[in-house]
């Protein structure tokens, strides 16, 4: 554990009086740039439990956490995705809050934090040797499926994922059924999703049964992790807090009136302005697109591409993209303490005019982009991101694939900057 923000005063004279400046400088622990640049696979605990989109690293996240907080302090994320920071958070014995729009995010993150009981895995794995033994050419087993949504996935692959799905419709509780159901569309994002070729089922289902053994070793982990630190058990879902909606003032709402302690450190990877991101769909044999993971988890999605990146890739959508997370960081300092960190990777289509615009925001939202010792760190400890579909609005200048780490702190003053414009 850190504490790594040092505060250093100094006197400014006006013609009427002398008044009190804090500027703060950081120095960044060398563990977490090395976690920022580091190339190593996604693995551990929960964190395969699903493949959000532009997700970081768990690396990244526990350094930041180690970094900026100490134990029982609280985490917020407002763009939660995969859950990587709420996993964190709790294997290291913090509290943590979680928001995301997007109801695959809030169901993984649910789903990757929820301990088992024994007799749940008991449970679950009565169900898979049921999945397992499901054949085709068995015609009283066949159900029916909205072709539309399914009808870029092959027929016997659809009919098996939808058979299992609701066979696990039958569990017993709901924990149980969001882990198999889990388990469905993690093996079929593994075995469809970006894939140059369409496996058979055989190969399908042997990936099923092994993903199924690691997710539950994998939940396993965390739980003892967590209550390496501190945590019982029965307290590890009462630490944490989900919130499917985006960060207004309904859900900010909520978050005061049941969060016992105010977050100390937002630890984020927002949306990126410009840059497409499928957040939503697969893609099958190309750019065959599909949603149908969303049924399989029996959730909803219903909305456009568009939706989950704040804004379309055209100027306009650019300006529509800073004014909603303008909102969003406006509405977090209802939130956080008065000294809270904000630790987030960003990319941007141009590094230029559009990362200004970015910071601009941040200053009027009411935060101040921290001083380094040893010039612009935060200009130059970054990552450049492999294998991510990503699209970008500006071709010329495409430099999306590269994250930057920015951090941030509460401006002393306390209030946001309106004085010179407004998103």
């Amino acid at each position: 554990m850190y504490y790594i923000v040092n505060m250093h005063r100094t006197s400014l004279s006006t013609s009427n009086r002398s008044c009190c400046h804090e500027s703060y400088q950081i120095e960044i622990p060398n563990a977490l740039k090395q976690a920022v640049v580091s190339d190593k696979p996604v693995k551990g605990l929960t964190h395969n439990f699903y493949r959000y989109p532009a997700r970081f690293s768990p690396e990244f996240a526990r350094e930041a956490i180690l970094a900026f907080t100490k134990s029982k302090d609280c985490v917020i994320d407002p763009f939660v995705g995969g859950g990587t920071t709420i996993v964190e958070s709790l294997a290291l014995g913090r509290r943590a809050i979680g928001i995301d729009i997007n109801s695959l995010a809030y169901f993984t993150s649910l789903v990757k934090t929820t301990p088992l009981s024994k007799q749940d895995i008991c449970s679950i794995a009565e169900w898979a040797e049921k999945v397992m033994e499901l054949d085709p050419r068995d015609t009283t087993a066949n159900i029916r499926y909205q072709e539309d949504v399914f009808k870029n996935i092959p027929p016997n692959i659809a009919w098996f994922l939808l058979m299992a799905t609701d066979m696990a419709s039958n569990l017993r509780f709901a924990r149980q059924r969001r882990f198999a159901k889990c388990a469905i569309i993690r093996t079929g994002q593994l075995m469809l999703d970006c894939q140059s070729s369409i496996p058979s089922l055989t190969k399908v289902k042997a990936t099923f049964i092994q993903l199924l053994d690691n997710m539950v070793e994998g939940i396993n982990d965390f739980v003892e992790l967590v209550q390496s630190n501190n945590i019982p058990k029965y307290k590890i879902s009462s630490m944490r807090q989900l919130f499917l909606g985006s960060s207004d003032s309904s859900i900010v709402d909520k978050i005061q009136d049941l969060a016992p302690i105010k977050p100390s450190l937002v630890l984020t990877s927002p949306p990126y302005p410009n840059i497409h991101v499928l957040y939503n769909k697969w893609q099958i044999l190309g750019r065959r697109e599909t949603t149908a993971h969303y049924s399989l988890a029996s959730i909803k999605d219903g909305h456009g591409p568009s939706y989950y990146t704040m804004g379309s890739r055209s100027q306009r959508g650019l300006e529509y993209y800073f004014q909603n997370i303008f909102q969003v960081f406006l509405n977090l300092r209802k939130l956080i303490t008065s000294n809270a960190i904000v630790v987030q990777l960003v990319a941007f289509p141009d590094e230029d005019s559009v990362k200004a615009q970015y910071l601009s925001m941040m200053d009027m939202a009411g935060y101040e982009l921290l001083n380094f010792p040893n010039a612009n760190v935060s200009e130059t400890v970054s990552r450049t991101v492999p294998n991510r579909r990503w699209y970008t609005y500006y071709h010329e200048k495409q430099l999306s694939s590269r994250e930057l780490l920015m951090i941030h702190r509460v401006k002393f003053d306390g209030s946001p900057n309106m004085v010179r414009n407004s998103w």
